[in-house]
């Protein structure tokens, strides 16, 4: 029985992998001519949050390049990622996570080490303190 188990999940990964055309990375189909490439070409990107009431709006947190010697930082776009504004740099190797609050868009917090959060946009940050109930119901609370 564990061999049949494991040649129909070895048939399913062959049946996969040899359907799916370029490593099944990227659009398909009529999508192909709607994907753009957003900026931010040197950054890896961590973290990001879409504003809900405004898409061109974007939040994006990045790792640190050891190699270039540049650190984690925070952006954002106020148009869709034609342009990019650094709002945040040197303050961690790392943003894990970007939330923007869904009942007032203004206030987006960001994890770099901790818990930070602007309530102008974007513009100004204030370290908080960690929410005593876990990350996950913390977004709940977000996003509820």
């Amino acid at each position: 029985m564990k061999i049949m188990i494991r040649l129909l999940l070895f048939s399913i990964v062959v049946l996969v992998s040899t359907s799916c055309s370029d490593n099944g990375v990227g659009p398909i189909g009529p999508l192909d001519s709607a994907w753009t490439y957003p900026g931010l070409g040197n950054e890896t990107i961590t973290a990001i949050a879409i504003d809900p009431t405004n898409p061109d709006v974007v939040f994006a947190g990045s790792m640190s390049n050891f190699s270039a010697g540049t650190p984690g930082r925070l952006f954002k776009t106020t148009n869709a990622g034609a342009s990019w504004d650094t709002l945040l740099t040197g303050v961690s190797d790392k943003y894990t996570a970007v939330l923007i609050d869904s009942k007032n868009p203004r206030t987006i917090y960001a994890a770099p080490w901790g818990l930070i959060k602007s309530q102008d946009g974007g513009k100004t940050w204030n370290e908080m303190s960690i929410p005593s109930e876990s990350c996950t119901e913390f977004r709940g609370k977000l996003h509820s």
